[in-house]
C-alpha cells in the first residue's frame, strides 16, 4: 500500500527565548499546545487516508505527552537530545529552526523501508478544517499556495510533495546553511526550491487548514 506520510514539527515545550520578530516566542502554555498538536494529528487521521504520521518533537516529553504520541502516531523523531538540532531550532531564527526540523524528519523518513507517494507537510497546532478536500492533493502533483500571488513566496504550514520532489527538497536543504543563518524567511526558501521544480506543480487558492499564530494567538485560514 502506498501511503501519504504527513510530516508534523512541533514544539510542544517552547523555551521562553525570543525569535528576530517577536519578544514572545508563544503566547500559549504547553498544555494548550500539546491540545493543540492532538487536534492536528486528529485533523490528519481524519481527514488524509493511508496516512502515516512523522512528528518532528523538540521537547522533553513528559509521561502523558508520551503515551499519547506512542499509540497516535507511526513515527516520532525526537531531537531534544541533539544539542545542536537543539540549539538551532531554539535559536530566535524561525526559519533556521523550521528547516533544521524539516530536515531531519525528513533524513529518519527516507532511511525507513516503507512505501509511500506522497508528503504532506503541517505545522503542529493547524489542523485540516471542513474545507480541505483530499482529493486536490489525490494526485502526483506538487501542491501549494502563494503568499500574495507570489511564486516564490510560498505557505510552509502546509503544503503537498511527490516523493521525488521530497527527495530534493531533502537535498536542496542540507545546501542552505548561508540563508539560515541570513535569516531569510523559511517561506523564500521553499519558494526558491520549488521554482526550480518545472514539472508536475499546482498552484491552489484554498489549502483548507486553519490553525493559531504563536506569537500572537490569532486564528489564521489558509
Amino acid at each position: 500500500m502506498n501511503m501519504n506520510v504527513v510530516l508534523i514539527p512541533s514544539i510542544i515545550n517552547t523555551p521562553n527565548l525570543p525569535l528576530s520578530y517577536s519578544d514572545v516566542r508563544s503566547v500559549f502554555t504547553r498544555k494548550e499546545r500539546f491540545i493543540q498538536l492532538q487536534k492536528t494529528i486528529e485533523s490528519v487521521k481524519k481527514k488524509i487516508p493511508n496516512n502515516y504520521i512523522v512528528v518532528v518533537e523538540c521537547t522533553d516529553l513528559n509521561k502523558e505527552e508520551t503515551e499519547y504520541l506512542s499509540f497516535n502516531i507511526d513515527l516520532l523523531v525526537n531531537v531534544y537530545k541533539n544539542e545542536e538540532a537543539r540549539e538551532i531550532i531554539y535559536s530566535p531564527s524561525k526559519s533556521y529552526g523550521e528547516g533544521t526540523m524539516t530536515l531531519l524528519g525528513l533524513k529518519s523518513l527516507l532511511r525507513r523501508k516503507i512505501e509511500w507517494k506522497n508528503l504532506f507537510k503541517i505545522t503542529g497546532r493547524y489542523w485540516l478544517g471542513e474545507e480541505f478536500n483530499f482529493e486536490k492533493y489525490n494526485n502526483s502533483h506538487n501542491v501549494i499556495k502563494c503568499i500574495d500571488d507570489d511564486k516564490k513566496n510560498l505557505y510552509t504550514c502546509f503544503y503537498k510533495l511527490n516523493k521525488i520532489a521530497v527527495v530534493r527538497w531533502y537535498y536542496y536543504l542540507t545546501k542552505q546553511d548561508e540563508e539560515f543563518k541570513k535569516n531569510t524567511n523559511f517561506e523564500i526558501i521553499f519558494g526558491k526550491f520549488i521554482d526550480k521544480i518545472h514539472e508536475n506543480k499546482r498552484f491552489i487558492n484554498r489549502l483548507g487548514i486553519l490553525g493559531n499564530v504563536a506569537t500572537s494567538g490569532e486564528l489564521v485560514q489558509g
